[in-house]
């Protein structure tokens, strides 16, 4: 019992060090008026609120005392995801879409565009099917990218929600999540090509590109990712250069970009030229 008790004493005082820090992003992103409202959400504990970011006209919804804030603030804040290009997408995967927001963003700015979110965990996925409710061109998967197609579980069920990662299922585990590769998404959607791959996988993608069939990177325009320590960072690198990305750094994500000639013939798209 006092383990407990001094286990929840130890989060509620993360949760009020952490207050001030989603406070000043908060008013940044949404206004004084949002973000009092925020705070009395938070104060109140109640589980979730809808915020319109400056800039945006569409309201998305937001857990108050998660890490929601911090994804909120990466796409509408600093706009990570807002990448400059000279072709419009039309085919999309958020893969990792967490809370949504990614898809959020580029539902809005390419409404054309066919997107897949893909995301794990039961709750977030709640969260996807919230925020992306307002967008007929989004389709919410329930699942996760892996490097090759077998169960999978979340091995990190206490994290925070951006956090969640993923390893293959032992046969006896109940409660889980199909994994599946690009190339298989891409097959059962029957999809052709892929513009814009938007990757947070929270390390899988070291297993993905170590391991992995990486022919999808063929019908690819550009891949947006967050790597995961120096080792993930390598291999993803050092395979995207091989085969003719550029890669540009904004916040936390690596953006690659493809020149080549065949990935704009094997996407069926007229596009030569890719500025970032």
């Amino acid at each position: 019992m006092k383990i407990i008790m001094q286990s929840g004493l130890i989060r509620i005082i993360r949760a009020l060090l952490r207050l001030p820090i989603r406070l000043v992003k908060m008013g940044r992103l949404v206004g004084i008026s949002q973000t009092l409202k925020f705070g009395l959400y938070w104060f109140f504990n109640k589980p979730r609120i809808i915020l319109t970011p400056r800039g945006f006209a569409c309201p998305v919804f937001c857990r108050p005392k998660t890490s929601d804030i911090f994804p909120m603030w990466q796409v509408f804040g600093i706009k990570e995801f807002d990448i400059a290009q000279s072709f419009t997408p039309e085919i999309i995967i958020d893969a990792g879409a967490n809370t949504g927001y990614g898809s959020v963003f580029y539902a809005a700015k390419f409404p054309h565009a066919r997107i897949l979110a893909v995301e794990p965990d039961s709750e977030n996925l709640e969260m996807v099917e919230l925020n992306l409710k307002p967008f007929p061109n989004v389709q919410v998967v329930h699942g996760a990218i892996w490097w090759r197609n077998t169960d999978l579980v979340i091995k990190n069920p206490k994290a925070d929600y951006w956090s969640f990662r993923v390893c293959e299922a032992e046969s006896s585990e109940i409660n889980s999540i199909p994994g599946f590769t690009i190339q298989t998404l891409l097959d059962n959607y029957g999809l052709s090509h892929v513009d814009l791959v938007k990757m947070d996988i929270e390390g899988a993608e070291g297993e993905l590109f170590r391991k992995g069939d990486l022919e999808w990177l063929d019908l690819c325009r550009v891949l947006v990712i967050e790597v995961h320590g120096d080792s993930a960072f390598k291999i993803v690198d050092d395979t995207m250069k091989k085969r003719g990305f550029i890669c540009k750094r904004k916040g936390e994500k690596l953006i690659y970009s493809c020149l080549k000639t065949s990935n704009v013939e094997r996407g069926g798209l007229e596009v030569k030229e890719l500025v970032l």
